[in-house]
């Protein structure tokens, strides 16, 4: 009943505030889709084809008198038993008061991308929608243009409810104005349905941990500085932390694998250094690796590998064997100081081994600079609407009607009452500076069932919901602490990252055209020269000039002109 009022007060607010602007011509940033002309002109009057009448906006179920079969194309996953017998699909049947047909795609994203390109070159009839084909913002921007996707500009403006109400509970501000952002594409349309589907902890799990019982057996502090981290590597290496005896140590760590590796957290603490490899600063683009602060990062885990701090592997183990390294049995030694990556792809959930470390915070570098990489996720879902649809309106109301927050977190974990649930008053958050909303067993997503679609098919679970989750208690003592562990990190990695940040960017055909010709090149020379310069290969003083030049040769400079040109478009 609380829920229910409080969805009922947000949706009057709601429509308060957009009367209020209507009068006023306020224009203090989109909360609604940017109006454009779309390539294609969406129904807006309730057809009724075969005696079909849609619902007023907001009303479930959707139709009022006669049937429609939604077709839904869809990666066949192996781990779901049955489609059509399975809880999800009956909760959405019910719900919406469709019926759903699947159209499978092979489960692998090329095969499944190759397959959707084949029935639209044959011209053969498409389902309603796709969803988790992931055809990238230039192949949606593509099909838009021909007619395959449909502009969605005109029904988000005209047939959105459970998305507006979703966004004020759980965006903030600066969220709804990325929303739109990010799913529109260079053309000024939207061609996907813009779910939200992200993981607060996925953005910052590029992260450093220490073993916290060595600090405690050699009576050192946690290292808060470049430096304290260099002499409590070197007192790692020379002083026996595991007490065995023997010089068996390794200080630091990481390999090749998901986040682990180790130069983004280290040279963050020079320069903010992503994956993405792009800085912006007033408005302007620049690229780090040239930088002197990034050579003075360079320098400094030279010197950690030169002094055997820092262990070369880093470099070139993949990810099973950095795990073999750390999530050993209890009567094993352990024998690594620090790693980089996320600590639970290192550890088994509830390895007694994992208790030994915990997480470090940002170093603060020699400049005073102490940044956290952060990868945004989450606004990559591809879920669109065909020319093929039958009643496109139909089609699009049943995608806003999937932002409801009690169906997305169906969608994600399962049976409401069994597999999640509403929050009680008074339980303990999982994060913190959170307020729980749901809990959740989570043990759905990995396993074979016939209760969801495992798949992030229609749902709509940005930071402020998929976040809020409450704490889980364990009986085991050791995947306790792993929990608890991780999320408590979290909060040291989040907001250290520089006020500006360059994370999607959505070129046109020609400027992905001429990127292509330069990023790959370029990113892939700079991490080679990387792991050169920071194990000696290259000499940081003699080589660094030449470096420079090379990436200048390979076109750096028309690379940032062609990435201006598109930040400019999109956030000028």
């Amino acid at each position: 009943m609380k829920k229910t009022l409080a969805i009922l007060l947000v949706f009057c607010t709601i429509f308060s505030v957009l009367t209020a602007c209507a009068g006023t011509g306020d224009t203090s940033g989109p909360t609604k889709a940017p109006t454009t002309t779309a390539p294609t002109t969406p129904k807006t009057d309730p057809p009724s084809d075969g005696g079909l009448v849609l619902a007023d906006l907001g009303a479930m179920p959707l139709i009022t008198s006669g049937e429609y079969t939604l077709t839904i194309g869809i990666p066949q996953n192996v781990q779901v038993t049955d489609y059509y017998d399975n809880y999800l699909t009956n909760l959405i049947q019910e719900k919406s008061g469709l019926n759903l047909e699947f159209v499978f795609f092979p489960s692998t994203g090329p095969e499944a991308i190759q397959k959707l390109e084949l029935m639209v070159s044959a011209n053969q009839e498409l389902p309603d929608l796709t969803t988790a084909i992931n055809v990238g913002m230039l192949g949606k921007q593509n099909y838009g243009s021909q007619g395959v996707f449909l502009a969605l500009d005109e029904y988000l403006e005209n047939d959105s409810h459970w998305l507006e109400i979703s966004k004020e509970l759980y965006l903030t501000e600066q969220e709804k104005k990325d929303m739109y952002t990010y799913y529109t594409s260079a053309d000024g349309h939207i061609y996907g349905f813009p779910y939200i589907v992200s993981d607060p902890t996925d953005d910052t799990s590029h992260s450093l941990w220490i073993n916290n019982t060595w600090l405690t057996t050699l009576g050192l502090e946690m290292p808060k500085t470049t430096e304290d981290f260099y002499n409590v590597l070197t007192a790692f290496k020379n002083d026996d932390p595991n007490g065995n005896g023997t010089n068996d140590e390794i200080p630091f760590v990481g390999s090749t694998a998901w986040v682990s590796d180790p130069t983004f957290c280290i040279l963050s603490s020079f320069v903010y250094f992503t994956p993405v490899r792009l800085n912006v600063d007033n408005g302007i683009i620049s690229a780090p690796y040239v930088q002197d602060e990034y050579r003075e990062g360079l320098r400094y885990l030279n010197r950690l590998v030169k002094e055997e701090l820092l262990n070369p592997l880093s470099f070139t183990q993949d990810g099973a064997s950095h795990k073999a390294m750390l999530d050993l049995t209890p009567d094993q030694d352990s024998y690594v100081g620090v790693f980089s990556g996320h600590p639970h792809t290192k550890f088994a959930v509830d390895s007694i081994k994992r208790m030994e470390y915990t997480s470090i915070p940002p170093l603060t570098g020699p400049a005073g600079v102490a940044y956290s990489p952060m990868e945004l996720t989450g606004y990559g879902m591809s879920v669109h609407i065909t020319r093929d649809a039958k009643n496109p309106q139909l089609v699009f109301r049943f995608l806003d009607m999937m932002c409801q927050d009690e169906l997305s977190l169906s969608v994600r974990f399962g049976k409401q009452g069994d597999d999640w649930r509403f929050a009680e008053s008074g339980e303990p958050a999982r994060s913190e500076n959170t307020t729980p909303v749901y809990w959740t067993s989570n043990k759905r997503w990995t396993t074979e069932n016939n209760v969801i679609w495992n798949s992030n098919a229609f749902n709509f679970l940005p930071k402020g919901l998929f976040g809020a989750g409450v704490k889980q208690v364990y009986d085991n003592e050791a995947t306790q602490y792993r929990q608890d562990d991780f999320f408590r990190s979290v909060a040291e990695r989040v907001g250290k990252q520089p006020e500006q940040t360059v994370n999607i960017l959505i070129y046109t055909k020609e400027e992905q055209e001429k990127i292509n010709d330069f990023e790959t090149n370029i990113k892939t020379y700079e991490a080679e020269q990387r792991v050169l310069f920071i194990t000696g290969v290259r000499d940081i003083d003699n080589d660094w000039d030449n470096y420079v030049n090379e990436l200048k040769t390979m076109g750096l400079d028309s690379y940032l002109e062609i990435v201006q040109t598109c930040y400019d478009r999109m956030f000028k």
